[in-house]
């Protein structure tokens, strides 16, 4: 645990992917309060979205940062404001000059809902 989604509009075209979830992870993990083989994080381009009314100067990022319930109100705010921390350093390339938005979103999953098993496949 954590799961990390995160979302872009596909306006932020030539995206480095994969370096943007190795630093949201990173950032997660300098907390102290997640492991590095508990963090899972994926990422999916938004092709079909609107901002406004149709503007096409702004894009955004936005990621959505899901952990198990039991954290006090000061860690859960460290997290999710690592996280913001980190997209606000990520340097992204656009075609064009872009306005990007970026927001974070911190999910409580309960613990007793929440099934997790490990398998090891040959």
């Amino acid at each position: 645990m954590p799961h990390v989604q995160v979302e872009y509009s596909a306006n932020i075209q030539s995206l480095d992917k994969i370096g943007l979830l190795k630093q949201i992870n990173q950032a997660l993990i300098t907390t102290g309060l997640v492991q590095a083989q508990d963090v899972k994080t994926r990422i999916t381009a938004n092709l079909d979205y609107v901002i406004g009314l149709g503007d096409t100067s702004q894009g955004y990022i936005h990621v959505q940062l899901s952990i198990l319930s039991g954290r006090n109100e000061t860690e859960k705010a460290l997290l999710q404001d690592q996280v913001l921390i980190a997209l606000q350093e990520f340097q992204a390339a656009a075609p064009q000059k872009l306005q990007v938005q970026l927001s974070s979103e911190l999910i409580e999953m309960s613990k007793q809902f929440y099934r997790k098993a490990v398998v090891e496949i040959a």
